[in-house]
């Protein structure tokens, strides 16, 4: 499957990734700077679109990737959700989910609830695992 398409030089817009074969001549491969009637620029190169037969190609755009679900923490942790700053004890199975129980939030009202993953958290959010230590008086 080829990483480029050919386009017509009137779609071609500034910031696209674009190659140029003028003629049979060479080639030209970089980010569009310039869009003008007659010429545009790759980098500070102008090429005439009057000039020179070119093919123009465009750079096909990477297909997304959906946002992952970050791995559950393991059971008896204790762990932040960085999105919400919410705090919470991973549980072991009750039912068929494991269940986390809320210990704080980051407003800093403490909380007694149960939740399963799905609640805490949504795509592309990360956890951060948090130490429990003791603090001296």
């Amino acid at each position: 499957m080829t990483k480029w398409i050919k386009v017509d030089p009137a779609d071609i817009k500034v910031g696209d990734k674009v190659k140029a074969a003028i003629g049979n001549v060479s080639t030209i491969e970089g980010v569009i700077d310039y869009v003008g009637d007659d010429h545009l620029s790759i980098g500070t190169v102008p090429v005439s679109f009057r000039t020179w037969p070119t093919t123009w190609y465009v750079r096909k755009p990477k297909k997304a990737k959906p946002p992952t679900r970050p791995e559950e923490p393991p059971v008896g942790s204790f762990f932040r959700v960085d999105r919400s700053g919410d705090m919470y004890r991973a549980y072991g199975p009750i039912g068929p989910d494991r269940c986390y129980l809320g210990i704080g939030s980051g407003t800093g009202g403490a909380q007694r609830l149960w939740s399963d993953w799905e609640q805490l958290t949504e795509p592309g959010d990360t956890w951060t695992l948090l130490e429990l230590r003791e603090v001296g008086k």
